[in-house]
């Protein structure tokens, strides 16, 4: 796979003439970590690496709640939205009906998973247990909705192909103010193709301060196609925390 590692910046006059402000697709990529203890963790509603297939996979997604169930219906998601990339880097969707515990099969396969979100939900309103895309055969997971939300915070999203994504700056939050100044964002990339976990945490885009709460990154930084963004949040307060960020990119094609 043939992947354009550069990651350059551009002045507005030229994100201007290259029509990159009337004609983006505006991206959130929000990711959480519950547990954050000192050091770097890695921005993601479920324990765990980011462990990716080499090509397209069979996937399926599960609940860790019986009441997560579509068929019949329970209290909690019924149906879910699955978003993500087929073996050549092409957006690709489907829709899944529950069945509790149980793994329901996906139709496609899928190089990565960039969203999971609730489409019908019971009674509860919210997600019963943690949702997750794995691979097939209980494999690793993908990404998830955690219990009592209705989207997945996994801070992962990768570029498609035939786009490019312009970093734009974030904003977040965490559970003790005190600790919100010694809280940093890296917005990490890798080109698809590089499957090392570790390998994500060597190539740093841009660190962001928490401190208020986030800000813009002015210019915006480019991120070409085929490359995984992925949060992680370091913590310099010695105290555990919980954290969240929500990272903004504007996406555009690549003919444009």
């Amino acid at each position: 796979m043939s992947v354009i590692e550069t990651v350059h910046t551009l002045t507005s006059a030229e994100l201007v003439a290259r029509r990159q402000y009337p004609t983006g697709r505006n991206v959130w990529v929000f990711g959480r970590n519950l547990a954050i203890g000192a050091g770097v963790a890695e921005a993601l509603s479920f324990n765990g690496l980011l462990n990716f297939p080499a090509a397209a996979a069979a996937m399926e997604v599960f609940s860790t709640n019986a009441a997560d169930d579509g068929a019949p219906p329970g209290i909690g998601v019924q149906t879910v939205r699955v978003v993500g990339l087929d073996g050549a880097g092409a957006i690709q969707a489907e829709d899944v009906t529950l069945n509790g515990n149980a793994p329901v099969a996906l139709t496609n396969t899928y190089l990565r998973i960039n969203g999971l979100f609730a489409l019908t939900v019971g009674t509860a309103a919210l997600a019963a247990g943690d949702i997750s895309v794995q691979l097939a055969g209980a494999g690793a997971i993908q990404r998830t909705i955690p219990a009592a939300m209705l989207n997945s915070t996994t801070g992962l999203y990768t570029v498609p192909a035939g786009r490019y994504a312009m970093l734009r700056g974030g904003t977040g939050y965490a559970s003790n103010p005190v600790t919100r100044p010694a809280l940093t964002i890296d917005a990490n990339r890798r080109p698809v193709d590089t499957l090392d976990p570790a390998a994500i945490q060597s190539t740093r885009l841009q660190l962001i301060t928490m401190d208020p709460v986030g800000g813009p990154i002015s210019p915006p930084m480019r991120i070409e196609a085929l490359t995984d963004v992925a949060l992680r949040i370091r913590n310099g307060s010695g105290s555990v925390v919980q954290a969240g960020f929500s990272l903004g990119l504007t996406e555009h094609d690549l003919a444009l």
